[in-house]
């Protein structure tokens, strides 16, 4: 092995400039895959952070009877909620022989009531929390790093009790190990009331349940607050021992999930599911890291291939050595270890470079995942990455180098002694491997551009979706005001419930004093206040009726100052916008969007109708639609109501601003604390970052893959200019005396190009159908374009054609403009 590797490298010095061309190729295959390993890994193969998390299970109820139409393969076609208090209850009587372990919980993630306010010295926080039963950490196998986590005694205790995240106790108490034991003052609940409870533990900084943002606190939440028809009781199971998933599944789908006669008919029947916890984690992140990974491994066959082709072009001009070797007593099987040894040497250094390059890439690539991403925090280069690395250095090696190896030690030795020089012509089998070569890496080159392509299109065209508002430079914050003072009055015992009572005096009093204090900030060219902004928050659902008819139309419900249109610029199409003149003891007024007043008025003018709402409002104006949703999406119908004659609870500022408008967020939490100390002020980000987060996902997968994409048409260059420039040495004596006998120059130029271009164009046609067929797993990350465009595939085929026709006339004008004589008294 050492003089193998002696005499290897004594090639490679023979040979720099080639070699170093291999490990270059090497090197950006393996550090790019390399890379998005490291990404797959921490999305997707990581185990999560539990014992045995295998074993560990979401349990859901969905509809009995599957939809009619084929799911996609790579997103789960099944509608899932979580079981009602009930359910779960039953669930936790009846499985206990599949389910070892069952815990509830109520999350955060859509549910008020385990949000936790927590007042500090200088601001006030509303807590990402959990209401867990006293099993909850039992389930998962979590032990405390600090203190201790839920017991047996907690469910039976009357005492509060809280276990804290470990960066909640290192952001708000410093890390300071006294906490545990020490009482902690939470408003919880709704309507809020200040509670005490005591820290019992803190869990560890590895610990992770919910992504991509975790949860901060858990309190306890016992069975006997769980009963009734109640959804959003969010249950997590541990199978028993010696229980197998599909076993598991067979059973609770046995288990009625509703016990009223009216939900157990066939069409209504609803079945318990279970979902592995690593792929509730995982959820719809699932088909863009396989798409990912799938690009990247096309990447890496293009390596090897790439690698191969040069190899083979090389076998060829050592048949002479090779030769020698054999008749000095080489046989076959020492000439593969040699050449073998040679290839592992290459694979090893290309490796090494290409975790360099991985530790170069990862960063940037890291800082294009979005944070939609579960566990994108832990994405790094650590030991498995390095497993990785050595796996691939002994894959490359097999691949690119075990065709060409056993190809070349079959010595011909007569007719490798006749050769008289390196332009002797190859075999027919080491010609028609080198162009199966190329034709690979030119198939693989077109199936990528293609979805590169399709992606960058589909990218654009949901880039271009008019949204129908402006938010450059508006800075937003969210507040819930569900303290106590801001709800409204409770009616007199016994008199009657009031279907609109009237708001809260502290409520009003807020939002006025609010958007007064955000106009008079300097830096704030005008401010307006909403219920939702778009692309997040809590869009209401309103089925109104016309005044009059029965007819009744559903619509998003937001509530909004007159200033809201004006910030957003949101166009006004008829009518009015909200004027200061409409008042809480003035007529109710409303304002809707352009398809909610063609569906509700159709062809009527719409301006002085009315609507039932809680009360009778007349619809002074129209407006523009907007994607309050995603790009995607489709603008949905809208209603808009004035917050002076119908204040809500969810306040959101809307605040443009001036260029320079300086640190205007932490001026707007003093605000907010100034006006209530207790009150947390959310989310403060700006309108555009909100828009541009929402298509975070598509811009990832479409710039790696076109990088990808990218890299592999390079690879194809560097092949073909190899197997070319080959070409042309081996056929030097030909196109000499073809020159000689009166050949133009640019006839020799289509002569060597064309040669090189068949297996191009052969390998392009098979990529195009390749991609054809497969198109239909792209289809899912595709926006305003179709699988099967044309004009792309004719563009992409003529893309790969186009670029190898010109790296084919690289060594082919360099062959033509060589004199005659000159070839010709070289050989």
């Amino acid at each position: 092995m050492r003089q193998d590797l002696a005499h290897a490298f004594r090639v490679f010095r023979r040979s720099p400039f080639f070699f170093a061309g291999i490990l270059l190729t090497l090197a950006l295959g393996i550090g790019a895959n390399g890379a998005v390993f490291g990404i797959l890994r921490a999305v997707l193969l990581q185990p999560l952070p539990y014992q045995d998390p295998n074993r560990v299970v979401m349990v859901w109820r969905s509809p009995e009877r599957a939809p009619a139409e084929r799911p996609d393969i790579l997103q789960p076609a099944v509608r899932r909620s979580p079981p009602s208090g009930d359910q779960a209850a039953r669930l936790h009587e009846q499985a206990g022989d599949v389910l070892g372990n069952l815990a509830v919980y109520r999350s955060w993630q859509g549910n008020l009531e385990a949000q936790f306010d927590l007042t500090l010295s200088d601001h006030a926080e509303r807590l990402r929390g959990i209401l867990a039963t006293a099993n909850f950490f039992d389930v998962l196998g979590v032990t405390a790093a600090e203190g201790r986590v839920f017991t047996a005694a907690d469910a039976g205790s009357n005492e509060p009790v809280v276990v804290l995240s470990y960066a909640l106790w290192q952001r708000a108490f410093g890390g300071d190990r006294s906490i545990v034991g020490r009482p902690l003052t939470l408003v919880v609940g709704r309507p809020r009331r200040p509670e005490v409870f005591t820290v019992i533990g803190v869990l560890p900084r590895t610990f992770r349940f919910t992504y991509p943002d975790e949860t901060e606190a858990w309190v306890i939440h016992r069975w006997s607050e769980m009963s009734g028809p109640t959804t959003g009781f969010w249950t997590v199971a541990r199978l028993a021992p010696g229980t197998t998933l599909g076993a598991a599944q067979t059973r609770v789908a046995a288990i009625p999930a509703s016990l009223d006669p009216r939900f157990n008919t066939p069409e209504r029947r609803e079945i318990f599911n279970l979902q592995p916890i690593t792929d509730w984690v995982v959820g719809e992140t699932r088909p863009s890291m396989l798409l990912l990974g799938g690009v990247a491994l096309l990447l890496l066959v293009i390596t090897c291939a790439t690698v191969a082709s040069a190899l083979f072009v090389r076998m060829t001009e050592r048949q002479r050595e090779l030769a020698v070797r054999a008749s000095v007593g080489a046989d076959r099987r020492r000439l593969v270890r040699q050449l073998l040894t040679e290839g592992f040497a290459l694979s090893v250094v290309g490796a090494a470079l290409g975790a360099v390059v991985a530790v170069l890439v990862a960063p940037a690539l890291r800082s294009l995942v979005p944070p939609t991403v579960p566990r994108a925090d832990e994405i790094g280069v650590d030991l498995w990455i390095l497993v990785f690395f050595a796996a691939a250095a002994g894959i490359t090696t097999i691949v690119a180098t075990l065709a060409p190896a056993w190809r070349g030690a079959r010595v011909d030795l007569v007719a490798a002694f006749k050769a008289a020089s390196t332009s002797a012509s190859p075999d027919r089998a080491t010609a028609r491997w080198r162009h199966a070569l190329v034709g690979l890496q030119a198939a693989i080159a077109t199936a990528l551009l293609l979805t590169a392509l399709l992606l960058i299109v589909s990218f654009w065209r949901l880039s271009h979706v008019p949204l129908g508002f402006d938010g450059e430079r508006v800075l937003t914050v969210e507040m819930r005001l569900i303290d106590p003072k801001y709800l409204p009055p409770r009616p007199a015992p016994g008199a009657p419930p009031n279907p609109a009572p009237p708001p809260s005096p502290a409520l009003v009093a807020f939002q006025q004093q609010l958007l007064a204090g955000v106009r008079a900030l300097p830096g704030v060219l005008e401010a307006g206040l909403t219920s939702a902004v778009p692309f997040r928050g809590v869009d209401f659902m309103y089925v109104l009726n016309r005044v009059g008819q029965t007819k009744s139309v559903a619509g998003n419900a937001r509530f909004v100052d007159p200033g809201y249109f004006s910030v957003l610029k949101v166009p006004l199409k008829r009518g009015r916008l909200f004027a200061e003149t409409d008042t809480a003891t003035s007529p109710p007024v409303v304002v809707i969007s352009d398809s909610y007043a063609r569906e509700m008025f159709g062809t009527e003018d719409p301006i002085g109708q009315r609507i039932e709402a809680r009360t009778t409002a007349e619809v002074v104006g129209v407006v523009g639609d907007m994607r309050y949703q995603s790009f995607a999406s489709d603008p949905y119908p809208a209603i808009y109501f004035p917050r002076s004659q119908s204040p809500n609870e969810l306040i959101c500022v809307v605040a443009r601003t001036a260029s320079n408008a300086g640190n205007l967020g932490s001026a707007i939490r003093q605000l907010v604390r100034s006006l209530d100390p207790a009150l947390p002020a959310m989310n403060l980000t700006t309108v555009d970052e909100i828009v541009t987060a929402s298509v975070a996902d598509r811009r990832f997968y479409t710039l790696a893959t076109t990088a990808f994409a990218s890299l592999a048409l390079g690879l194809v260059v560097v092949g073909l200019i190899v197997v070319v420039s080959r070409a042309v040495a081996e056929r030097r004596r030909e196109l000499a005396i073809r020159a000689a006998l009166g050949a133009t120059a640019s006839r020799l130029v289509r002569l060597v190009a064309l040669q090189g271009l068949v297996p191009v164009i052969v390998g392009a046609m098979i990529g195009l159908a390749a991609a054809f067929a497969s198109a239909r797993l792209l289809q899912q990350f595709l926006f305003g374009v179709t699988p099967h465009p044309p004009l792309v595939f004719a563009g992409v085929a003529a893309l790969v054609i186009g670029v190898a026709a010109i790296a084919g006339l690289i060594p082919a004008r360099k062959a033509a403009e060589t004199a005659p004589a000159t070839a010709l008294r070289s050989e």
